[in-house]
């Protein structure tokens, strides 16, 4: 498949401290379209508004994320992710995602 995933997220008070809101909503994701299916994976990490959280959430997502081979890429604001993804990557669809979605196999058709 020509289609790449780009996961947007930023380090907010809530959840820069940890990435369980993230990986549950990664894993729901693979479940029901397995991310073998994706040939580019992005994160999009805007280090706002909590910054000085910003590495402890760059490396959690990067120590999770590194086994499906994610690229991650920190921003200044989401909108500057989506801008990236629409102007530089190379497939032909993407499918963009904010970090918490949850995927409900028997509601997707």
């Amino acid at each position: 498949m020509n289609i790449s995933l780009c996961i947007y997220t930023n380090c907010t008070f809530h959840n820069s401290s940890e990435i369980n809101l993230i990986k549950t909503s990664f894993n729901s994701f693979n479940k029901v379209f397995d991310i073998n299916n994706f040939e580019e994976r992005i994160i999009f990490l805007d280090k706002n508004p909590n910054i000085k959280n910003y590495n402890l959430y760059y490396n959690l997502l990067k120590e999770f994320f590194s086994q499906y081979n994610f690229q991650i890429i920190t921003t200044n604001c989401l909108a500057e992710g989506f801008l990236y993804s629409i102007k530089n990557l190379s497939s032909k669809f993407v499918f963009q995602m904010e970090h918490d979605w949850i995927f409900i196999e028997e509601n997707i058709k």
